[in-house]
């Protein structure tokens, strides 16, 4: 067993006489337990809100992200499956291997919230997408959500409740025990009261949408909190805007990162006008640093070079002209925790047109994976891949990986300091999915994904950060207690 430091105890009563030796007694604290790095065993992400109707479709997507460590050994399962009312039957699929993707679509009726659950040697790099198409009507536009565990704590930058504007938390709980959960608001003007919002329980294997224009209504941008109070959801924040009878869009508002001194908001596309950078510092005044990372390289706007937040107050930043149409990140460092997220529109010049939004993408520990990207024609699929580092280029890999599990690999050079664009090439009918792995050991890779569609009526798009999947878990080595052996 091994020992760590020795500690003198008070002389009064830690002192041992035999004969004419002093000995002072001792006392062992032992080491930290070593912790231990393994493959996941067990994985579930749901799904909460595939909107549907007779103008809509919805399909979420489940797959098990290839070539990690874990798969190779013993036997595990996987599968994507409902999570319908009580008395309705479950629609599931099972994912058989790893790259192999599975479906579930809507026939114009809404699905329940989706679960993808894996064990075993299928757990590691489990991932699930859902993308929603509205071809007319109110809801036109493109949707795209990279799902998620259910967890405690949620944030969204985006949503308004100003005329014209939809927007709903929707908050699903796949638990078989209830759980309670506040809803907390910002808006320009501070933090909302919004009591509708305080206390809202939730079902087991139940769902709750709440409407953000009955939570605090005639506010133009919101930050979302979704603070669970005891059991575990999954979040979605849809936003849907029409002016009169014109559809103006509708997406996901991208889940963010918890506050944090450095956000890099990632995936703003070439040629959008207006981009609107939204940035809260919910509980102290804060000064932050602004840095755009496009193609030609980094650089701090002119005129824009800081931001200045009061505490509690959504700041919001017009970034059109300082971005020049250029595809960009935008890197913010602060003197303390911030979120950050952006929306833009696109498409107006030859039609209505519609928004997307831009969120606050971690950074690539490991690979990121996305599965049911559409190949019908007229899809065009764009990797935004930044590079933070100011002093070295790093090489990516993005793997293509069709309904059968055929894989593709591409290596890219993303040079310092700067954001790259690349376009996927659909491996053939159907659906397929993509792989980004970034070298081991930097961190300083963000990548978004942003899928647009040319239509008459204007281009649809949506933006989605990459997270990396889970597919380790930090476990203590077991230690003998010698208090229990000797009890």
């Amino acid at each position: 067993m091994k020992r760590g430091h020795l500690v003198v105890l008070g002389a009064a009563a830690a002192i041992v006489v035999v004969g004419s030796l002093v000995h002072p007694v001792v006392a062992s604290v032992p080491e930290p337990p070593a912790v231990v790095v393994q493959p996941v065993e067990s994985s579930r992400l749901v799904c909460p809100d595939p909107i549907a109707s007779a103008d809509v479709q919805s399909s979420v997507t489940a797959m098990v992200t290839p070539g990690l460590p874990g798969q190779k050994t013993g036997t595990g399962g996987a599968q994507i499956a409902t999570l319908p009312p009580k008395g309705t039957a479950v629609e599931k699929a099972s994912i058989p291997a790893a790259g192999a993707a599975r479906t579930l679509s809507t026939a114009g009726k809404p699905l329940p919230p989706v679960i993808a659950s894996a064990k075993g040697s299928l757990a590691p790099g489990l991932v699930l997408d859902q993308m929603t198409l509205g071809d007319q009507g109110k809801a036109r536009g493109l949707a795209g959500m990279e799902c998620a565990a259910p967890g405690t704590d949620q944030w969204f930058v985006g949503g308004g409740s100003g005329v014209g504007r939809t927007s709903v938390v929707t908050l699903a709980n796949p638990e078989e025990s209830p759980a309670t959960v506040d809803v907390l608001l910002w808006g320009p003007t501070g933090q909302l009261p919004a009591p509708g919002g305080r206390g809202v329980f939730v079902p087991a294997r139940g769902q709750v949408r709440l409407s953000l224009s009955t939570l605090a209504p005639g506010v133009p941008q919101f930050v979302v909190h979704v603070d669970v109070q005891s059991g575990r959801v999954s979040a979605a924040v849809s936003d849907q805007q029409v002016t009169g009878l014109i559809p103006r869009g509708v997406d996901w508002v991208p889940s963010a990162a918890a506050p944090s001194t450095t956000v890099v908001v990632a995936g703003i596309p070439a040629r959008v006008t207006p981009v609107q950078l939204s940035v809260l510092s919910p509980d102290h005044d804060a000064t932050v640093k602004v840095r755009l990372l496009t193609p030609s390289g980094s650089f701090s706007p002119a005129g824009l070079t800081t931001v200045s937040l009061t505490a509690g107050q959504v700041e919001v930043v017009d970034l059109t002209k300082v971005l020049r149409e250029q595809p960009a990140a935008v890197e913010l460092t602060s003197t303390v925790p911030i979120i950050a997220g952006a929306w833009y529109r696109l498409g107006e010049s030859t039609g209505v047109g519609e928004f997307a939004y831009a969120g606050s993408a971690p950074a690539l520990t490991g690979p990121a994976a996305v599965a049911g990207l559409p190949a019908a024609t007229g899809y065009r699929h764009r990797l935004y891949i930044t590079n933070t580092a100011g002093d070295r280029d790093v090489s990516v890999v993005v793997t293509t990986i069709d309904r059968q599990g055929k894989a593709t690999k591409t290596k890219l050079k993303i040079t310092r300091g700067s954001t790259q664009v690349w376009t996927a090439k659909p491996p053939g009918d159907g659906s397929f999915s993509l792989v980004v792995t970034p070298p081991s050991g930097t961190g300083m890779v963000r990548v978004a994904r942003v899928t647009s569609l040319p239509a008459a009526s204007g281009t649809m798009a949506t933006g989605v950060p990459m997270s990396p999947v889970r597919s380790k878990v930090s476990v203590p080595e077991a230690q003998p207690n010698l208090a229990v052996a000797n009890g």
